[in-house]
């Protein structure tokens, strides 16, 4: 039995690579996709938006700026069919991508140092300990959002604070 969970993952451990898929997808619609994600995780953890800040009218949902944000919101922070999806391998200590590996490649070309995604792992104590890896910075949103959607304000580790095995993310 695997268990799973949503939250941002550092990317540095996951390894993407395409696989012989009938369609590849378009490359300017994926970095469009991915640009739209940095603008997005900005707003999510820089200026504390959350589910409710990104509803636009139906009329505008993905077709303006706003809401090409919202559809990009709505796909890649919500848990979804067609959202990016990593399963954990212990022996090589890293990400594997089911689904998504497209756009996680063009995550990390672009800088990005997280994404979420829902993870899966054979051992569901993992799930915990994976989580706990990505900073807390990310992990929080996801664990503690409200019902409202609002974000709620990070705390940043204290420099008195032992330091954590788990990589943190680097502020920008």
């Amino acid at each position: 039995m695997s268990a799973r969970d949503f939250f941002e993952v550092d990317l540095r451990y996951v390894h993407a690579e395409p696989r012989n898929i009938s369609q590849k997808p378009d490359a300017a619609n994926v970095s469009q996709i991915i640009s739209n994600a940095r603008e997005v995780q900005d707003r999510v953890h820089n200026k504390g938006w959350g589910a409710g800040d990104f509803k636009v009218a139906p009329e505008d949902y993905g077709k303006t700026p706003e809401g090409e944000l919202a559809k990009t919101y709505e796909k890649m922070y919500t848990p979804s069919p067609e959202g990016l999806k990593a399963e954990w391998n212990e022996s090589q200590s890293r990400f594997n991508m089911v689904n998504g590996n497209h756009r996680v490649q063009e995550a990390q070309r672009q800088g990005m140092s997280h994404l979420p995604m829902t993870v899966s792992s054979v051992e569901p104590h993992r799930i915990d300990e994976l989580r706990a890896a990505s900073s807390e910075r990310y992990a929080t949103f996801f664990r503690d959002t409200p019902p409202d959607g609002r974000n709620p304000t990070p705390t940043p580790q204290s420099p008195d604070e032992p330091s954590r095995a788990a990589p943190t993310r680097q502020e920008r």
